[in-house]
């Protein structure tokens, strides 16, 4: 039998948002949690958090050892200004989605290679940093590269196909500094080597087995402590601790991943090219279409559609 905790996360502290959330979730899922950072109120389900919202995976780690001894089989982990699909409830998540209640789920997971702008992170980061020490509590790098493979993820450093594209990229937007860098890069090839494997990807939606949890929150709370950002811990945490993980790619009910500005919508950059797997919608369309009004949303919901995101809830009535 399963017992899910929805774990509602906050990157800024906007309480008057607790009331409408638990209202729209109320009766749907009987374990919400709200993660919001430097909580000083009483409410006994809001779970004070401190860090930096660009490391918001130290949340998730924080707010586990607060519920931990309450047995629950699955955490089901989604973003503030997240509106999932209003079918879902605890009991038919399952069956809904069509993940498997063994697995985790993540929306996606992509390597370094996928994305040109990427480079200067995972060439620069080091788990060997002043002040932490986290080379004992992550896997090593041998050991990390072993995983990785083991999720048919590439571990190679950088090969010099992959540096003359960041050139060409660099060069087509004036990045004069960066160009620079790049063409060092092609002539020593020390410089290519990834210090420790890393992976990114949409991490605004997760759902983690008990199994992995104390895994996965021990290696985020590591990767937070480092400053890796939380769009490149979260993916690598969750291989690094899950056996059986499944993305969007494998489910037949897909989510609504970026409500595109009209002008970020029509821009031919390497980010919307990326996006080209996901269903484009300008923002300014669907907030015509449903007026600003959530309750138009939960009536009239995107069919075959797992969330949207985002939606601010300041903005809606």
């Amino acid at each position: 039998m399963t017992k899910i905790a929805l774990l509602i996360l906050y990157n800024h502290r906007y309480d008057k948002n607790i009331e409408r959330l638990e209202t729209l979730y109320k009766g749907k899922f009987s374990y919400i949690f709200h993660l919001m950072p430097f909580y000083d109120g009483d409410k006994e389900n809001v779970i004070p958090v401190y860090e930096s919202s660009y490391y918001f995976q130290s949340y998730i780690a924080q707010a586990y050892h607060h519920i931990k001894k309450m047995n629950f089989t699955h955490y089901f982990v989604v973003a503030d200004d997240m509106i999932l699909n209003p079918q879902i409830t605890e009991n038919n998540i399952f069956d809904f989605t069509g993940i498997g209640t063994t697995n985790c789920f993540i929306n996606d997971i992509r390597e370094i290679y996928d994305y040109l702008n990427l480079r200067p992170v995972f060439k620069r980061y080091h788990i060997e940093q002043k002040g932490v020490e986290v080379n004992r509590i992550l896997p090593s790098r041998e050991e990390a590269i072993q995983i990785f493979e083991q999720h048919h993820l590439r571990t190679n450093d950088i090969d010099r196909d992959y540096l003359i594209s960041c050139l060409k990229l660099m060069i087509k937007q004036k990045r004069l500094r960066a160009s620079i860098s790049v063409l060092q890069d092609l002539f020593q090839k020390n410089a290519r080597k990834i210090n420790y494997p890393l992976l990114w990807g949409y991490s605004d939606i997760l759902l983690i087995t008990q199994e992995v949890m104390p895994k996965f929150v021990t290696y985020c709370g590591a990767f937070a402590a480092t400053n890796l950002f939380v769009e490149y811990a979260i993916p690598t945490s969750l291989v690094l601790s899950a056996k059986s993980l499944i993305t969007s790619k494998q489910l037949s009910i897909k989510g609504i991943t970026q409500l595109y500005s009209l002008k970020k919508a029509k821009e031919s950059s390497a980010l919307c090219r990326l996006k080209q797997d996901h269903t484009v919608i300008t923002k300014e369309d669907f907030d015509k279409n449903y007026q600003y009004s959530l309750q138009k949303l939960l009536e009239d919901f995107p069919k075959e559609t797992f969330f949207v995101h985002p939606i601010k809830l300041s903005q809606w009535k």
